[in-house]
């Protein structure tokens, strides 16, 4: 049974300039499977929160990943990292 996953990332502002948290929910349990934050805004702060997402999951083989068409999510490196993992990507 396929799963399906979705993730985004929240700007959040500090006393000292925006700060970004990108996270993984899955779909139908609506719980934040895994979460980066950092100071940039970067494909590496995206394929970090799905490794930690891949970090609570047995097998990510054929699970559909929506998000947006941010460069973050359509990097060569993030859908590599996709890719490696089974995961299909899905934007909208």
């Amino acid at each position: 049974m396929a799963q399906k996953w979705c993730t985004d990332i929240t700007y959040i502002y500090i006393k000292n300039g925006w700060t970004y948290l990108a996270s993984v929910m899955d779909l139908h349990s609506k719980k934040i499977l895994g979460y980066a934050y950092d100071t940039t805004m970067t494909a590496e702060l995206t394929i970090k929160a799905v490794t930690n997402a891949c970090l609570n999951e047995r097998d990510t083989k054929g699970i559909l990943l929506y998000s947006d068409l941010g460069v973050q999510y359509t990097s060569e490196a993030f859908e590599r990292c996709l890719k490696e993992r089974g995961i299909f990507p899905f934007h909208f």
